[in-house]
């Protein structure tokens, strides 16, 4: 499997990858059976390349209920941000 991104993309560890990165599926290296996750080789043009550990649940669809909970916990964060953003409470 190859693909290259059209827009930049920050992984589940945090890591972000600029458009025009390519990730190519790794054929020689395997991963544990009890992990849900594959190795990708990546290569950021004329900047970097390397190789991570994407999980499978990047790929997956977001559930009804799962859908839910992330625009609930969506919404606390924001309520949080617009309470404290106030300069003088610190």
């Amino acid at each position: 499997m190859r693909a290259t991104l059209k827009k930049p993309w920050r992984s589940p560890a945090g890591k972000l990858y600029p458009s025009g990165t390519m990730f190519v599926k790794s054929r020689g290296v395997q991963t544990l059976p009890w992990i849900e996750a594959e190795w990708y080789d990546f290569e950021i043009p004329g900047v970097e390349y390397g190789m991570v550990l994407i999980p499978n649940t990047v790929f997956r669809a977001l559930t009804p209920e799962e859908r839910k909970i992330k625009r609930s916990r969506q919404a606390l964060a924001d309520a949080h941000y617009e309470a404290t953003k106030d300069p003088l409470l610190y």
